[in-house]
């Protein structure tokens, strides 16, 4: 479809395609819905963060006592060493 209109004593000729408005408004309608899914899913993955949270706390907090007693069991090692050498060496 064309139409001509007159600016300032100017004829200028305007084009106007209704098939690309058409199109451009179908892309936007697609990059509307894939926006709508993106925050379906970041509120989807935000409610796991939730409930997984404790369970990750758990998980640290167990690792934590882990590491204590294995620094603990550490010195005990050393500790035993050092006692069955003296006895050793005084036998």
């Amino acid at each position: 479809m064309y139409m001509t209109i007159e600016i300032d004593g100017f004829e200028v000729i305007e084009r106007v395609n209704d098939y690309w408005i058409d199109e451009r408004g179908e892309e936007i309608r697609i990059i509307e819905q894939d926006i709508n899914d993106i925050h379906d899913i970041m509120a989807e993955m935000n409610g796991l963060v939730e409930q997984q949270g404790p369970s990750l706390d758990r998980a640290a907090a167990s690792v934590q006592s882990a590491k204590a007693k294995t620094s603990q069991a550490n010195a005990h090692l050393k500790e035993a060493k050092s006692i069955r050498k003296k006895r050793l060496n005084v036998g």
